[in-house]
């Protein structure tokens, strides 16, 4: 991160608590005030050159909000991956930016990453996965091997993914689900196993 300040676009306050972890200077941008130690404003107040030595990181959990701020505001700007401590990443993984992996996170062999995907407590990415954009993964999710999640995925809490399985794009998978095959784009899943509703 090459000590330059960093900006969180959103209001996650465990995210807040692992940098705060590794003593990294952070404000957050949020609609709402939570914290008036960290708070900056809006992010219509970040579209000026005075931020041009921050870096950024979107810490949103709703893909196509944060997807929509990040073209509406950002696009320009410098974002960078988060790795929490006690966070395990393969080293045969190929990532973008702006990814976030928080505590826990077990990221395996021979997987690829795109951008600004969210990567919650105690997720667990097995081989051969490829993720693209814009995605979020729950606390407690699994990603069994060979899968692949496309952009703007939103997978809830404590949801297993078995081998071979597809997920297209706009996809929500509810919390505690178990996918057995693959989801088509645009749908909601919820069940073990895992239906459309």
């Amino acid at each position: 991160m090459n000590n330059k300040h960093i900006i969180i676009i959103g209001n996650d306050l465990d995210l807040v608590d692992q940098m705060k972890l590794l003593e990294i200077k952070i404000n957050v941008i949020d609609k709402k005030n939570i914290n008036e130690d960290y708070y900056l404003g809006k992010d219509e107040n970040f579209q000026n050159k005075k931020f041009k030595d921050s870096q950024f990181i979107i810490s949103l959990d709703d893909p196509e909000k944060k997807r929509s701020i990040f073209n509406k505001f950002y696009k320009k700007r410098d974002f960078f991956n988060f790795f929490a401590e006690n966070s395990f990443i393969s080293k045969n993984t190929k990532f973008g930016t702006g990814n976030i992996f928080q505590r826990d996170v077990k990221i395996m062999s021979n997987i690829i990453i795109g951008n600004h995907c969210k990567f919650n407590i105690d997720s667990t990415i097995h081989h051969d996965c490829e993720i693209g954009d814009f995605n979020t993964f729950c606390p407690g999710v699994r990603l069994l091997g060979n899968v692949k999640v496309g952009n703007n995925v939103f997978i809830g809490s404590g949801s297993t993914i078995l081998p071979n399985i597809f997920i297209d794009d706009n996809v929500i998978v509810g919390a505690g689900s178990v996918v057995t095959r693959n989801v088509k784009k645009n749908t909601k899943v919820f069940g073990v196993p895992a239906n459309e509703k």
